[in-house]
């Protein structure tokens, strides 16, 4: 909301075509911090809490534990990365319309939202064994 806010101009005595491409990339940024918000968090946070149920039996010795921790971080971090990719890709200046850059990271968040969604029920039904 704040970053949507910085790039609403203030007041309407600047130039018009300027007025309506920062309104445009005022109202761009603000559908994809919905998106995030309303998709993507859920989905993620539900994956990652999958992992470390998955991770979290206490190992052996300290080694193991080190190693255990180590993998748990890269686990969680793959998603993360997925989706700061996929804004660092948007906003590389490949898609010049501000409309298809909104598109193209909605549809991307969606299918990784849907991607974490059925990786975090395959994970739950896993968890649900015995001896898990």
């Amino acid at each position: 909301m704040d970053l949507t806010a910085s790039f609403v101009p203030m007041s309407f005595q600047e130039q018009e075509l300027e007025f309506w491409q920062r309104h445009r990339h005022a109202t761009s940024i603000f559908i994809q911090g919905l998106v995030l918000w309303l998709f993507a968090m859920p989905a993620q946070k539900d994956l990652l809490v999958c992992f470390c149920r998955l991770l979290r039996r206490k190992p052996r010795n300290f080694w193991l534990e080190a190693l255990k921790n180590t993998l748990t971080l890269l686990l969680i971090l793959g998603p993360i990365l997925m989706m700061l990719a996929l804004f660092g890709f948007v906003h590389t200046g490949y898609f010049g319309n501000v409309h298809i850059r909104t598109a193209v990271f909605a549809g991307g968040i969606l299918s990784l939202s849907i991607c974490n969604c059925l990786l975090a029920a395959m994970l739950k039904a896993l968890l649900k064994r015995p001896g898990w």
